[in-house]
């Protein structure tokens, strides 16, 4: 003789509507994680000037030739040498090797002036917010709709930050932890 699993077609028609429910809840989560996932700007534009993070540093000093050089430190934390460059006091530089003799490649780029650094879509310090969100769309991680940041994630653990003040990109960072 078979047992009966529910006592009653209420119990039954509960018991369904909480595994219906906890499949909807599943199912919006996994919607939620991979819309979150998916990088709105692609790989591509993460780079600046020419410039983008991995690169070899001897192959941005082909492009604009020897920057101002920091002394190397090392960096415990993450056990890498660290070095500081920048040219002129608008664009600066960070890179990462495991010699305090390279070879180094940039992990970090800072932008604060309007000097000729783009996007490839265009966008430099001097840009407005409403053209860095028609190259873009909404930032990826998002703040209150005043926070003075735009915040992409184009992949690979880059992050690319554009600074506002007043409607205007007044810095651009692009590189693993902007």
């Amino acid at each position: 003789r078979s047992k009966r699993v529910f006592d009653s077609p209420v119990k039954e028609g509960r018991v369904h509507y909480q595994m219906k429910k906890k499949l909807f809840s599943v199912l919006a989560i996994l919607v939620c994680a991979s819309s979150i996932a998916m990088a709105k700007v692609p790989l591509n534009e993460a780079v600046l000037g020419g410039i983008y993070p991995g690169m070899p540093v001897q192959d941005m000093v082909q492009i604009y030739g020897d920057p101002i050089k920091e002394e190397v430190s090392y960096a415990a934390g993450i056990q890498v040498y660290d070095q500081k460059m920048h040219y002129g006091d608008s664009v600066y530089l960070y890179a990462h090797s495991d010699s305090p003799s390279g070879p180094f490649k940039i992990v970090m780029i800072n932008i604060t002036a309007n000097n000729g650094f783009a996007t490839p879509a265009g966008i430099h310090v001097g840009s407005t917010r409403a053209d860095v969100i028609k190259a873009y769309g909404q930032p990826d991680i998002r703040f209150a709709p005043n926070h003075p940041e735009l915040w992409y994630k184009p992949g690979n653990g880059l992050d690319m930050v554009f600074r506002i003040k007043n409607g205007v990109v007044t810095r651009i960072g692009l590189g693993w932890n902007s």
